[in-house]
């Protein structure tokens, strides 16, 4: 997926969150 390049610059777990949050995709995790 195309989003996960942008996952790997996300160290903290919070912030993870946040950013599948703002894509809607978190119930794709």
């Amino acid at each position: 997926k195309r989003w996960w390049n942008d996952i790997t610059k996300v160290r903290n777990r919070e912030e993870l969150m946040v950013f599948l949050r703002s894509r809607n995709i978190v119930n794709d995790v």
